[in-house]
């Protein structure tokens, strides 16, 4: 989140901060599964707010990324959670 810091918007740096997940935050990162993951942004999902579950999943996403570029982890345990999430259906 560091490194980004200085491309995000301050308001942007505080919404990601707050919609990260404390019950995969207890985890060491070596340690979170995919099923993990996709349960946090299914209890997300059960709101009814698809598109925050969406863009929760891409977060998740890019921080298991990073994890794997500072070899803290070897696979990306949210790389494939788009397929097992509710589609967003735009209101426009």
């Amino acid at each position: 989140m560091r490194q980004n810091k200085a491309v995000w918007t301050d308001e942007y740096a505080v919404r990601l901060k707050t919609t990260s997940s404390p019950s995969l935050e207890r985890f060491p990162v070596a340690e979170i599964e995919p099923i993990d993951v996709l349960r946090v942004i299914q209890k997300i999902e059960r709101t009814g707010a698809t598109y925050v579950s969406r863009r929760m999943a891409e977060s998740c996403k890019r921080v298991f990324s990073y994890a794997i570029c500072t070899a803290r982890i070897k696979p990306n345990p949210a790389a494939d959670l788009r397929v097992a999430l509710l589609r967003h259906r735009a209101e426009h």
